[in-house]
């Protein structure tokens, strides 16, 4: 979660690469994706996504969040924009 919060892409690419699971649920209910989106890390969304996250995860711990909810509680336009680019599927 700090990694994909962070920005820190090489540091995302090897949890993945050993194993963790890119949809991964903290107990504070956040995937690695949701934490990037609420920080605005634009570029760590894009590598969850072409690891395979699933866009339309819904946190259990989280009251049934997803990424579109935390992109928007942010003040930055990544939210806006990873929105508009890539819309949730129903």
């Amino acid at each position: 979660m700090a990694a994909a919060a962070a920005g820190q892409l090489e540091s995302i690419a090897a949890l993945v690469g050993h194993g963790l699971p890119v949809d991964f649920e903290s107990k504070k209910g956040q995937t690695a994706m949701m934490a990037a989106a609420a920080a605005g890390q634009f570029p760590s969304i894009d590598m969850l996504v072409g690891c395979g996250a699933n866009i339309n995860y819904e946190s259990r711990a989280g009251q049934g969040l997803t990424l579109v909810h935390f992109s928007l509680n942010v003040s930055t336009s990544c939210g806006i924009r990873w929105v508009h680019e890539f819309p949730p599927v129903y």
